[in-house]
């Protein structure tokens, strides 16, 4: 399998949301239990650890992290 295939594969129509530095992660945090049930394929770029900490609340974790 491809690394398409393998992202396809890995998101499955779900919309993706990348969490990435800034003042918008501040407003997820406060609204991420709105998210708790959404089939969301979560995303980040590089070791991002605020990230894993807000998905953690929910009990979800990032999928996909692109590593520049």
């Amino acid at each position: 399998m491809n690394a398409r295939e393998k992202l396809k594969q890995l998101i499955n129509n779900r919309i993706v949301c990348v969490i990435a530095r800034g003042s918008s992660v501040l407003e997820l945090e406060k609204k991420i239990y709105e998210l708790k049930d959404c089939d969301i394929c979560w995303g980040s770029i590089n070791n991002f650890i605020p990230a894993e900490l807000i998905l953690n609340k929910i009990n979800k974790s990032l999928k996909l992290v692109s590593d520049c």
